[in-house]
C-alpha cells in the first residue's frame, strides 16, 4: 500500500507542478492578437492608384529618361553640325581674305579631330 500512495503522490505532485509552473513553451503562450478597427469602404481613387501607382511611375520615369537622352544626343549633334559650319564659315572668309592682300596660305600641321 506504501507503493500505491508513493505513486499516486508523485502524479500529483507532478501536475500540481505542471498546474503552477511559470515556463511555458511558446506554442503553449498565448499570442496577443489587437482588436481590427471596423473596415472603411475603399476609395475608389486610391483602390485605383494603389494597383496601377507602380506601373505608372515606371512608364513615366523611363519616357523622361528617354527624352533627356534623345534631347542630350541632339544637343550635341546640333553643337557638332554648328561648329563645322563655323570651321567652313570662317575658312572661306580667310581664303577670300587671301585673295584680296594677295598673301599665299600659311602651311600648317594637319589638325586632329576629335
Amino acid at each position: 500500500m506504501s507503493s500505491t500512495l508513493a505513486r499516486a503522490t508523485t502524479q500529483t505532485s507532478r501536475s500540481c507542478r505542471a498546474a503552477f509552473s511559470t515556463a511555458r513553451t511558446l506554442r503553449q503562450q498565448p499570442i496577443y492578437q489587437p482588436p481590427t478597427p471596423p473596415q472603411e469602404p475603399d476609395n475608389p481613387h486610391r483602390a485605383f492608384y494603389k494597383s496601377f501607382g507602380r506601373p505608372i511611375a515606371k512608364v513615366f520615369f523611363m519616357a523622361l529618361f528617354t527624352y533627356q537622352v534623345l534631347h542630350y544626343s541632339w544637343m550635341k549633334l546640333e553643337a557638332m553640325e554648328e561648329k563645322e559650319e563655323k570651321t567652313a564659315e570662317l575658312e572661306a572668309l580667310e581664303g577670300k581674305l587671301r585673295q584680296i592682300t594677295g598673301k599665299p596660305a600659311p602651311v600648317a600641321a594637319p589638325e586632329k579631330k576629335v
